[in-house]
């Protein structure tokens, strides 16, 4: 069983419509199948994040802020190049599904953003 935790308070501000700005270090830990292996990603202050990104299309199913958004901050912070930890795309996609589960974003909502993730995130990997 996988196991995440919110080890801080996400605090963020919105700079302009969908753009926000972390305001203080947030703290996140995932834990793979219940096994000693387990990660604390930390979030900066001053990262900024689009929060969940939604198409247009979708903006009446979904908001940049829904349930769960302290794990698309930490799905945006492992796609930036600024990111200290050294994985796989495939790897940040899994901890972001792996994450909207564990904070209890619903089955077909957390495969649906996976998807998303995983057909459309490709060429925002280690951009920033």
């Amino acid at each position: 069983m996988n196991a995440c935790e919110i080890k801080s308070k996400l605090i963020f501000s919105a700079i302009k419509k969908d753009v926000f700005k972390v305001e203080q270090d947030f703290i996140y830990k995932h834990t793979f199948g219940g096994q000693e292996l387990s990660n604390s990603y930390i979030v900066p202050a001053g990262f900024i994040t689009n929060g969940f990104s939604v198409p247009f299309i979708f903006k009446s199913i979904f908001s940049a802020t829904d349930k769960g958004v302290e794990i698309a901050v930490v799905h945006d912070f492992l796609y930036n190049k600024s990111c200290p930890f050294d994985m796989p795309r495939r790897d940040a996609d899994f901890i972001f599904y792996e994450g909207l589960r564990c904070l209890n974003v619903p089955t077909w909502k957390a495969k649906a953003m996976y998807i998303a993730v995983v057909l459309f995130g490709g060429r925002k990997w280690r951009k920033k």
